[in-house]
């Protein structure tokens, strides 16, 4: 194989796809400052469609999902660049935005909910919700199983939404 100059690994994006891929992002930040021409501000919400692909507002979270894989430690440079990142944030892109004050507020509801819940049920040990289940008991298991994984990642020094307030 070596003596017919036998390629053993591909490259899955060969230079042309990444040229192509980088031109469609360029363009998608032009859209997304026209975005901001119109409204003063990039916090394009989830479900703006302006008609073309990709879907602005899915783009936009897509960003920020990538900005969040790259402050890992341990990430190796891949579709959300340093250059890309400056690219964004000096149209004014927020990476997390409104995200405290809206947690904080869903977080002290659902603490109220699981108060009333503890209340009735005399239980905070839930773990079960049968499926398909919409009821107030199963949005009280849901959240109780996400505060637990929560909490387990705060105690290991993890990223974790929990506060030591909570």
């Amino acid at each position: 194989m070596d003596s017919i100059g036998f390629v053993w690994t591909l490259d899955t994006k060969d230079r042309s796809q990444q040229a192509r891929d980088e031109d469609a992002w360029k363009k998608t930040v032009d859209r997304l400052k026209g975005y901001k021409q119109q409204r003063g501000h990039v916090n394009v919400p989830l479900k703006y469609n302006d008609g073309q692909r990709p879907h602005l507002g899915v783009w936009v979270r897509i960003q920020r999902s990538y900005y969040r894989e790259c402050q890992n430690p341990n990430y190796n440079e891949g579709v959300m660049t340093e250059k890309r990142v400056e690219i964004l944030e000096s149209h004014g892109f927020e990476w997390n935005p409104g995200r405290k004050d809206e947690f904080e507020k869903t977080w002290m509801s659902q603490f109220e909910d699981m108060k009333k819940f503890v209340k009735k049920y005399n239980a905070t040990k839930v773990t079960y919700i049968p499926g398909g289940c919409k009821s107030s008991i199963a949005v009280a298991i849901n959240w109780a199983n996400f505060q637990r994984a929560s909490y387990s990642q705060y105690i290991k020094n993890e990223t974790s939404p929990i506060t030591p307030q909570h």
